[in-house]
């Protein structure tokens, strides 16, 4: 993720397919679906599909980041917490803070 005054440009990386889906916007938010696949690419129908939104916002100390997982219903977010997302994600999170810290 690389930001730069009122442009954000990411990367987002398709696991199935192996190959990277990048693209560039001028708004402080990132808006997109994730899905799980298999290693070809092809979205498991058994999982849920949920939209993320990201939001990047300017404060006095810096860059608040706020991101929001919706689904479809409270079983396919019940279905993801019981897979370990929570903890999936608080890792991701950790880990960025390390990089951003350096």
């Amino acid at each position: 993720l690389v930001s730069t005054k009122n442009k954000v440009s990411f990367m987002v990386w398709n696991h199935g397919a192996n190959q990277p889906l990048s693209t560039s916007i001028h708004t402080p938010k990132i808006v997109y679906t994730d899905a799980f696949s298999d290693a070809d690419g092809h979205v498991n129908p058994d999982l849920p599909v949920m939209t993320i939104t990201n939001d990047f916002l300017d404060t006095s100390e810096g860059t608040l980041f706020i991101s929001r997982s919706e689904f479809p219903n409270e079983e396919a977010l019940q279905q993801v917490v019981e897979m370990g997302a929570v903890e999936g994600f608080t890792s991701q999170l950790d880990r960025l803070e390390a990089i951003i810290s350096q």
